[in-house]
């Protein structure tokens, strides 16, 4: 609760930098796993052709959203494998319906993530890299970049091993993203916006088909360029942007 509690300070103190014409959407992904739409992307066939919320009307649908949100997850919610599945159910919904939006789109997740390794109710150990892989993978090809603001205040870590780290860091590597620190969600919308508006897309389609995990390295000619792309690709999956 406190950690929650941190988040959504951070994140109304974010949301004052933005300035009309920001194309900016928000949703709260609530404890049973729904996606909640504060600011909703705009559906194709839809006539308007002004979306861009001002920060005032920003920060009042997330402090009533989060309000009447709040309380603990119900017991079915400490089965890890549901949590994983449920959250990422939203996170590719919510790729696809930007996906209908063209260019680069950068998708800002404050979150306690969700560990690549957990114990089961029954004991067990899962593992679930390869859903991680499969999830990067299509929100990769849906043109999104994870920007992952790892949110936790001292004394309230949900990840004390490091789990859910290595699976942020895994997202924001496979869609051509970033990882941030807990408390960052300023530097965070900072970076999104900067990255959006220096982005350019390369594609080529690759010649193997073996379904294997292949690392791309692209570099520039200038000197003092840092180029922030996706780390690599599956062989047989299509173009790669």
């Amino acid at each position: 609760m406190a950690a929650s509690g941190s988040a959504w300070i951070e994140v109304r103190k974010g949301l004052e930098a933005v300035q009309p014409g920001d194309p900016v959407y928000l949703y709260f992904l609530d404890t049973r796993g729904q996606m909640d739409p504060i600011r909703p992307l705009p559906r194709p066939d839809d006539p308007r052709t002004e979306f861009e919320p001002s920060s005032r009307q920003l920060i009042a649908g997330l402090d009533e959203v989060v309000k009447t949100s709040s309380g603990f997850r119900d017991v079915d919610a400490m089965d890890p494998a549901l949590r994983v599945n449920a959250t990422f159910r939203g996170l590719t919904v919510l790729a696809f319906q930007a996906a209908a939006i063209p260019g680069r789109k950068n998708l800002l997740w404050v979150t306690h993530g969700a560990p690549l390794f957990a114990r089961t109710q029954k004991g067990e150990m899962a593992d679930f890299t390869p859903q991680f892989k499969e999830i990067g993978s299509r929100i990769a090809q849906s043109d999104v970049a994870i920007y992952a603001v790892d949110q936790s205040i001292a004394g309230a870590a949900a990840d004390p091993n490091g789990q859910a780290r290595a699976g942020l860091q895994m997202l924001t590597g496979i869609t051509g993203g970033r990882w941030f620190p807990s408390s960052a969600f300023s530097q965070a919308m900072a970076a999104c916006s900067n990255d959006a508006r220096s982005a350019y897309e390369l594609s080529y389609y690759s010649p193997l088909q073996d379904r294997k995990y292949h690392k791309v390295h692209l570099e520039s000619p200038r000197k003092g360029v840092h180029l922030l792309t996706r780390e690599g690709y599956d062989g047989g999956s299509g173009p790669l942007p």
